[in-house]
């Protein structure tokens, strides 16, 4: 086996089904051509095998923002599968920044985020965040007043609540998609 290539992966492919899916990443050639390089990520959380921080769902925002695949985890709706960890985290950084979360306090965020009509507990969501976003914020501020930085922490802070927990990756220069 070899490393984790270059460059961005140009498709992903679900392996498997239920909790223990693994996800086959396709990238090509350094030169453009001959044989791409699949290296497949298994194990760990399905948060950290499709670099989706946030566990967003897939579908036409999460595709315009870095999405390259779609992910089906036992009993959950389908999830973006992203090139890498940073478009994850970018996704949700950007999904957060839109007017729909902007208008809410962390609470209400949240409540929209990790809605307790999919078994989350909101409030307990986003007393946990305000404890990763610093800086003197509480669940009743305004997500338009966070700063950049104090965004960045919040969505740290998700793919925390989120579960990041890495599993294996193995790369065959030598195996075809």
């Amino acid at each position: 086996t070899g490393p984790i290539p270059a460059g961005k992966p140009v498709e992903a492919h679900q392996s498997g089904d239920g909790p223990r899916f693994a996800v086959t990443y396709t990238y090509p050639t350094p030169s453009g051509g001959g044989k791409a390089q699949v290296c497949i990520w298994s194990q760990g959380a399905p948060a950290w095998r499709t670099n989706n921080a946030g566990n967003t769902a897939d579908g036409a925002w999460a595709r315009s923002h870095g999405g390259i695949g779609s992910m089906k985890a036992s009993g959950k709706a389908p999830l973006a599968v992203f090139y890498d960890a940073a478009a994850g985290e970018q996704a949700v950084k950007n999904n957060l920044g839109t007017t729909r979360y902007q208008s809410q306090t962390i609470l209400g965020a949240m409540n929209i985020y990790a809605p307790s009509s999919d078994n989350n507990n909101p409030s307990a969501y986003a007393s946990f965040l305000v404890g990763q976003i610093g800086g003197g914020v509480t669940t009743s501020t305004l997500m338009s007043s966070l700063t950049d930085s104090q965004l960045t922490n919040m969505v740290k802070g998700i793919e925390i609540k989120e579960g990041n927990t890495p599993g294996s990756v193995v790369c065959d220069p030598a195996a075809t998609p």
